[in-house]
């Protein structure tokens, strides 16, 4: 018995076809008896349509299938290897096939400059060669449409040594996409549906500029690093739409860039847009996601940058996870998250948060067992008093809009530590107005060290002191490799807070001998206050403006 669709049917009904599929390794005697009795009458007249194993040519043309017979709604399309079959068909309104195949070494390619080509396919797609989709001309529409109405054929599997290319242009109007991979309502049911398209080691999956309908891509183990032939794993330019979305794990510097993800309905609590899991090195950068996914961006055990994301009406917006046995370093920067529930989410990490802007949500961010420094991150709006909780964590905050009072968890780190639990510090740009001699100097100390310094020690409260006054009278902005920057206060893991100490500031006059010494020009006292928050750090305005004689 040769199974034949989802049904069997007796050998002897099945024409003699030249098979090339001895390597997909069916186990025909399980598949038998499950199916076995089932759905004889329907399935007769079923039947493997292979192309021609002489080249192929196009899909439309008799000459392409060996026998004569295109393929029908009711048949298995089968790609041979070698084969190269052009489709150039419009089957918007009706089944193309009822399962697509494509063999090792075969390809499958859609027909550019002739209108609408629709490939709609009533179960699922299998393919251990290339299916190509280049949308290159301007009247391009080219389709993918998955239309079963069974789940579990509503499917795109990429086998080893299979390939998905998809390029539509970048230069349409009104970002309109001319590619598309979608499950389309069932021809029969018109219904919404889902559908996945899955890919493991070994395959190519390069998605740019198209359109992704209701499905979810799952991709697994691809190298994205050049290294291994024939292996790629990129996504540039989409828009998802329905319940698409992206889940990649144990991919090598997969691309994810510039994506759109806007979903038509309400989703699942579940739902997350771009799922990044064990990914060294991927590239998450430029994507906007719009809509009630429960996570925006979930990152896990992942050693990577996110840079450039947009998120907004997301339950949580990126969710970024270590564990007991990896605490991944992180780099978020230049984010921009609105209306989430809850806006960041910082779990058993270390590394850096800088330039983002979180509006609105319940609680802006969430830091837990992780050690982070955040610069120059503004929360505006928020539903709550509190803004960041942070148990069992050691969070560093540069010029950020966050008080103490607006932080809970930070009495609940456990055991010793030397660090604080927060500790806030502060920009300093001094502006001189006057008389500036050359090659001054601005020197910051601590008022009323805890301790004297010993002579040739640095104050640990101040970097980068004293500051050179450039010729525009400013010392370095934010931006530059050496700015002023002082501590302001701290909240010890007791959860005492630990007000910011004095300061005094000193205007030199470098000497004009060798041995000399500098020259003060002006002394005042400085406290760190909220004011000192810069909104746009690298603005050529002053903290403090000094004028001198």
């Amino acid at each position: 018995m040769i199974i034949r669709g989802c049904c069997p049917i007796p050998k002897q009904a099945v024409p003699t076809l030249p098979s090339t599929r001895k390597h997909r390794g069916r186990n025909v005697l399980a598949a038998g008896l499950a199916y076995a009795g089932l759905c004889l009458a329907t399935v007769a007249s079923a039947k493997e349509i292979h192309s021609n194993g002489h080249g192929g040519g196009r899909w439309s043309e008799t000459a392409t299938w060996h026998g004569g017979a295109l393929p029908t709604a009711d048949d298995e399309a089968v790609i041979a290897a070698r084969d190269t079959v052009l489709f150039d068909r419009d089957d918007m309104e009706t089944v193309t096939c009822k399962r697509l195949i494509l063999d090792p070494k075969s390809n499958l390619a859609f027909q550019s400059g002739q209108g609408k080509r629709t490939l709609t396919v009533n179960g699922p797609v299998e393919t251990y060669g290339s299916l190509k989709m280049h949308a290159q001309a301007n009247t391009d529409e080219m389709e993918l449409r998955l239309a079963s109405t069974v789940a579990a054929e509503r499917v795109i599997k990429l086998e080893r040594g299979g390939a998905l290319l998809v390029l539509g242009r970048a230069d349409l109007p009104e970002g309109r996409r001319n590619a598309t991979i979608s499950v389309s309502p069932s021809l029969v049911a018109k219904t919404s549906q889902t559908g996945e398209l899955t890919a493991g080691a070994r395959t190519m999956i390069d998605v740019q500029n198209a359109r992704v309908d209701n499905i979810a891509i799952l991709a697994t183990g691809i190298d994205n690093t050049g290294v291994k032939p024939n292996e790629r794993c990129n996504f540039s330019g989409n828009r998802f739409t329905g319940q698409a979305r992206l889940n990649l794990s144990f991919c090598d510097t997969p691309s994810i860039v510039k994506n759109e993800f806007e979903p038509m309905v309400m989703l699942n609590r579940d739902m997350v847009g771009i799922t990044v899991v064990s990914c060294p090195l991927a590239d998450i950068k430029g994507n906007r996601i719009l809509g009630a996914y429960a996570t925006g961006i979930s990152i896990v055990r992942t050693e990577c940058s996110a840079t450039g994301n947009t998120l907004e009406n997301c339950i949580r917006g990126i969710s970024w996870h270590g564990d007991h046995w990896y605490v991944p370093p992180v780099m978020l920067k230049q984010n921009t998250l609105r209306n989430c529930k809850n806006g960041l989410v910082l779990v058993a990490v270390a590394g850096s948060v800088e330039d983002t802007y979180i509006d609105g949500g319940a609680l802006p961010i969430s830091i837990q067992n992780a050690k982070v420094q955040l610069t120059s991150v503004v929360i505006t709006n928020p539903q709550n008093s509190v803004l960041m909780n942070v148990p069992n964590s050691s969070v560093s905050l540069l010029n950020c809009n966050i008080r103490p009072d607006q932080i809970n968890g930070a009495n609940s780190k456990s055991g010793k530590s030397e660090s604080p639990a927060v500790e806030a510090m502060a920009f300093l740009v001094v502006g001189l107005k006057g008389v500036v001699p050359p090659r001054t100097q601005i020197e910051v100390l601590t008022s009323k060290p805890a301790a004297p310094l010993a002579p040739g020690a640095s104050d640990l409260n101040i970097r980068n002191s004293p500051a050179p006054v450039h010729t525009d009278g400013l010392t370095a902005l934010p931006q530059t490799l050496t700015p002023l920057i002082v501590k302001s206060w701290q909240i010890e893991i007791d959860g005492k807070i630990i007000p910011a100490p004095e300061y005094t500031l000193r205007v030199l006059q470098p000497p004009t001998e060798a041995s000399g010494k500098p020259r003060t020009l002006k002394t005042l006292k400085l406290e760190v206050t909220d004011s000192w928050f810069r909104l746009k750090p690298n603005d050529p305005k002053p903290t403090i403006e000094i004028q001198l004689p």
